[in-house]
């Protein structure tokens, strides 16, 4: 199975030994890219536990639990990868997801910091763009097939 980051490397190549948490992502863009399979996922853990440590409030689990249950994320689009400093990283990106009828487009400036080897996301600056899906359209994820035969077959 390709890895849902969309790298064109199968998953257990890419984004699954940082979700199983054998191996840590060596860049910013490896964890985000991590993190956007992790949300695909429903991983929920994963996604809280690489976020920066004195940026996690107390209903930050449950959010990452019902945003990444109530949405099915079928693409991402890296747009840039910016290292700033050694300890410090942007990574710009789209990240496609259905909500119910609706084709969300996410468009995304994340910021990640290194803490003692270990990179996790800080914060990020959004831009939503949401759109009704018919569902004899073609799909968004770009399989060729009509909406309803695809991505909606599976929500």
């Amino acid at each position: 199975m390709l890895c849902p980051c969309q790298s064109n490397l199968p998953f257990e190549q890419c984004c699954e030994p940082f979700i199983n948490q054998t191996q840590r992502p060596e860049t910013a863009e490896q964890l985000m890219r991590s993190r956007y399979s992790a949300y695909q996922q429903a991983k929920v853990d994963y996604i809280y536990q690489t976020q920066a440590p004195d940026t996690r409030d107390k209903n930050l689990l449950a959010e990452i639990n019902r945003f990444a249950k109530s949405v099915q994320f079928i693409g991402l689009t890296v747009i840039a990868d910016r290292v700033k400093t050694e300890n410090s990283a942007e990574v710009e990106f789209i990240a496609r997801y259905i909500d119910a009828n609706d084709l969300v487009e996410m468009q995304e400036c994340s910021q990640f910091i290194k803490l003692e080897g270990a990179w996790y996301y800080t914060e990020g600056q959004l831009a939503v763009k949401r759109k009704a899906i018919s569902k004899n359209q073609a799909c968004a994820c770009g399989s060729g097939k009509k909406f309803k035969r695809c991505c909606a077959a599976k929500y």
